[in-house]
């Protein structure tokens, strides 16, 4: 292996790890697929894998936010193609028709019929 070549490979290797770097400093936020505003509160859908360690069957990352009390995690999943069905971290079970929900962001509605 002459010089110049290690040095490269070298070259190579560093400029790699930067970019790793770089990348895993980007803040990472799932895009928004459906909302629905009700009397002020706004529950958002994700299409990415709920948090919540208690949940088990219900595979999706929700949102609800309560001007009066604040922010809560939850998950979600749509049943029979036309109901979401909500769990929220402070117990709140929440029901919706599907075809209540707007489309938000990138995601496609797709993603939510399961």
């Amino acid at each position: 292996m002459r010089i110049e070549d290690r040095g490269l490979r070298i070259e190579q290797k560093r400029l790699a790890v930067v970019a790793a770097l770089v990348l895993a400093a980007l803040p990472t936020q799932a895009a928004p697929v459906a909302a629905i505003v009700r009397d002020g509160i706004t529950v958002t859908l994700y299409d990415e894998p709920c948090a919540l360690a208690a949940v088990a069957n219900l595979p999706y990352r929700a949102t609800w936010l309560d001007p009066k009390r604040g922010h809560f995690e939850g998950c979600y999943t749509v049943q029979h193609h036309t109901v979401v069905v909500l769990y929220f971290g402070d117990r709140t079970v929440f029901t919706a028709p599907l075809r209540e929900f707007r489309p938000s962001g990138a995601a496609p509605m797709r993603q939510m019929t399961l």
